[in-house]
């Protein structure tokens, strides 16, 4: 009967975040359907006149998401019961921009967008440029490590490590972005004058870990 040996190797990885993911939430809400689609519109257009003036391509703003929505209120009725009303409708758009994590390409692209003078709130998300890098050092680690415990095992034990027989690696995913704002008013944060106070954020470290199985025969 074959002996193995079954370790569990643990990888983890700590770094700076290296680039920024600004998003951008436009809400409005209009009594008609086609007033909500426009003031959308409108905008969206705003933004893309200021950007464009402060040298971003239409390209690096994208839009993640889209909707118009009917917006009912609940009414109570002379009976006592309650009936669905509705009110006008709602429109959502989310636009997103990648740059690098440089303190100053946030606050000039915020101050950018307050020129154009509409309602907007802003979420930061901090990551890696490349993660698929970051996912690879992980499970190098990880084999590392594993391979470590098991020839501490195979010494103190008095046996001897063969072949591998089995590897096994974990499905969880592996997060190489953090969220520090999430839906913050632009005009809470930064005024619509050149003189805006700026932001001064300095990001955690990007930490993620992940694990696998080797199963290795002993002699």
């Amino acid at each position: 009967m074959t002996k193995v040996l079954t370790v569990v190797g643990k990888g983890k990885l700590k770094c700076k975040p290296d680039c920024l993911r600004i998003q951008l939430h436009l809400r409005c809400e209009k009594k008609k359907y086609e007033d909500a689609v426009k003031e959308l519109k409108e905008y969206t257009l705003a933004l893309q006149a200021c950007l464009k003036e402060s040298g971003y391509a239409k390209e690096e703003v994208k839009t993640s998401h889209y909707s118009v929505q009917s917006h009912y209120e609940s009414k109570q009725t002379k009976t006592g019961n309650w009936v669905n009303r509705l009110v006008g409708y709602q429109g959502f758009q989310d636009l997103s921009i990648e740059l690098d994590n440089k303190e100053e390409e946030l606050n000039r692209f915020l101050q950018t967008i307050a020129i154009a003078k509409i309602p907007v709130e802003f979420s930061l998300h901090y990551g890696l440029k490349n993660p698929e890098e970051g996912k690879k050092k992980v499970l190098y680690a990880a084999v590392r490590d594993a391979r470590t415990k098991a020839k501490i095992l195979t010494e103190a034990s008095g046996v001897l490590l063969g072949e591998i027989q089995k590897i096994e690696y974990g499905t969880q995913d592996m997060l190489f972005e953090r969220s520090i704002v999430n839906g913050m008013a632009l005009k809470e944060s930064i005024a619509y004058e050149e003189s805006a106070d700026s932001l001064a954020l300095t990001p955690v470290d990007i930490q993620v870990e992940d694990t696998v199985t080797i199963l290795w025969e002993i002699h």
